[in-house]
């Protein structure tokens, strides 16, 4: 859907999600080049392996658990419902099983910016 606002600007909304752009002349091409997306120092990019193969990187805070991990990974990435794990990605072969450690948050887990887990899916 095209709506045009105010003199200059153009906004494309779509029905598909929550996405929205917009595209502006002038004075308000500095505003939307300024705004940039700086993260908090407590932001960390984790990269996810998923079942199909995938991979995805995804920003959480570093106080966040590891049980709403899988809750933003159930809703985004496993919509078939898989029972799977995570395990984080040590060395090229070694793992570190995250099982029954729901509670822990990311930075008890010693899961830091970069860090890769591996969705591993189970029985």
């Amino acid at each position: 859907m095209l709506q045009r606002g105010r003199p200059f600007v153009i906004r494309l909304l779509c029905s598909c999600g929550n996405i929205k752009m917009s595209a502006a002349n002038g004075q308000d091409d500095e505003k939307l080049r300024d705004n940039k997306f700086n993260p908090s120092p407590d932001d960390i990019s984790i990269k996810f392996r998923l079942l199909d193969g995938n991979v995805t990187s995804l920003l959480f805070k570093k106080s966040t658990t590891l049980t709403l991990v899988y809750d933003k990974l159930d809703r985004g990435f496993n919509s078939g419902g898989a029972i799977y794990t995570l395990s984080r990605l040590i060395d090229k072969e070694e793992y570190d099983d995250l099982t029954d450690r729901d509670e822990e948050t990311l930075e008890e887990l010693g899961i830091r910016e970069g860090s890769e887990l591996i969705m591993v899916k189970t029985a």
